[in-house]
């Protein structure tokens, strides 16, 4: 499965919560999750992700690393390829993952 990129808003695009740069990247993560589980998966068939980081929060790794381990059990995150750019399609968006995924049914 191959899951275009997911922001940091919930399904009224909107920021649940804070903006900032560490909650985008949890709701990122948990719309990941939706996304998996709607297409009858988990986090665990996640095999790949492509991360894109906006600018200066390139600088701030570590929020992605502790939610990369929150999300994903020991052992079990999937490759990862980050990214800086200068922008993502809106000014207020800091962070989008891409993710693919190998799903067995």
């Amino acid at each position: 499965m191959f899951l275009s990129g997911q922001v940091g808003w919930d399904e009224n695009q909107q920021f649940p919560g804070s903006s900032d740069f560490s909650s985008q990247t949890s709701q990122t993560l948990k719309n990941i999750e939706i996304a998996m589980t709607k297409a009858g998966g988990s986090l665990s068939d996640v095999v790949s992700l492509r991360i894109y980081i906006v600018g200066e929060n390139y600088e701030n790794d570590h929020h992605i690393s502790s939610e990369l381990k929150r999300f994903f059990p020991k052992g079990s995150a999937p490759s990862s390829t980050w990214v800086r750019v200068l922008g993502l399609a809106t000014k207020e968006l800091l962070i989008e993952i891409e993710a693919i995924a190998v799903i067995n049914k």
